[in-house]
C-alpha cells in the first residue's frame, strides 16, 4: 500500500474530511489532497504531526509494501536526526522565550523523541515537532572537557527514562495547558507517563495532569 492508499484509509477510518485533516496539520486542504493523490508528499514537521494524528510510525505510513526502494527512502526521511546520534550538539527550538540548548548530546531516537544529555549529565526530552533545527557543536577546546556520552544501546526505552523522576517540565509559550502554571514557564513535576502523544505529571499539589507532547516544548532531569 503506498503512501497516499494508507492516509486515506487512516483519514477516513477516522471519520475525517480533507479539511478537518488539513486544518488538524496547519496546512491547506489542497496539500492532503496533493498527498492522497500520490503528487506531493508532507514536509517532515508534518509527516510527523500525521503519525502521531493516527498513532504510526514514519516507517509503517511511508511504506509501499510493492517496492522496496521506497522503504529504505522512507526509513530515511523518518530518521534525519541519526547523523547526530553520539555526538554534541547546538539545537534550537521553536519557542519565543527558548532559543534551545547550546551544547548537548544526542543520545537516543525512538520514533518523534529525541533523547538528549548535558553538560552535566542530565537528560532531556525533545520532540522533533519542536525543532527548528540541529546542528554539530563545533567548539573542539571545549569539546575535550565535555563527559562522555553513554551508549546509545544502554537506553532501552527513551520514555521509560524519566518515569518517577523529579523533573522540569516546559511548555510552549502559547499553550498555557495547566491550570496550575503559566504559559511559558518551567515547573517541577515528577513524571508518571510518557507515549508519544501525551505526558502526564504530577504537580506540587500531588494531582494529575496531562498535556500532549506536541505542546510540551521540553522535559529536562532535575
Amino acid at each position: 500500500m503506498t503512501f497516499s492508499e494508507e492516509l486515506q484509509r487512516l483519514r477516513k477510518a477516522q471519520g475525517l474530511s480533507q479539511e478537518m485533516l488539513a486544518e488538524k496539520c496547519g496546512v491547506t486542504r489542497q496539500s492532503v489532497s496533493k498527498w492522497e493523490t500520490g503528487s506531493g508528499y508532507p514536509e517532515m514537521d508534518n509527516l510527523l504531526m500525521l503519525c502521531e494524528l493516527f498513532g504510526a510510525s514514519a516507517d509503517s505510513l511511508l511504506r509501499d509494501a510493492g517496492n522496496a526502494n521506497s522503504c529504505d527512502e522512507a526509513a530515511a526521511k523518518a530518521s534525519p536526526f541519526n547523523q547526530y546520534l553520539g555526538k554534541w550538539v547546538q539545537v534550537f527550538l521553536k519557542d519565543k522565550e527558548s532559543n534551545g540548548f547550546y551544547c548537548v548530546a544526542l543520545v537516543a531516537i525512538e520514533r518523534s523523541q529525541l533523547l538528549f544529555m548535558d553538560d552535566k549529565r542530565k537528560a532531556i526530552l525533545i520532540d522533533a515537532s519542536s525543532l527548528s533545527s540541529i546542528s554539530n557543536f563545533a567548539k573542539e577546546k571545549q569539546m575535550a572537557k565535555l563527559p562522555s556520552i553513554p551508549n546509545i544501546e544502554a537506553i532501552a526505552d527513551v520514555s521509560e527514562y524519566f518515569l518517577n523522576k523529579k523533573c522540569d517540565i516546559k511548555l510552549k509559550q502559547e499553550n498555557p495547558l495547566f491550570e496550575f502554571i503559566k504559559p511559558g514557564g518551567l515547573y517541577s513535576v515528577i513524571v508518571d507517563q510518557i507515549t508519544d502523544f501525551a505526558v502526564t505529571v504530577r504537580g506540587k499539589d500531588g494531582e494529575s495532569r496531562t498535556a500532549m507532547m506536541s505542546d510540551v516544548l521540553f522535559i529536562r532531569e532535575k
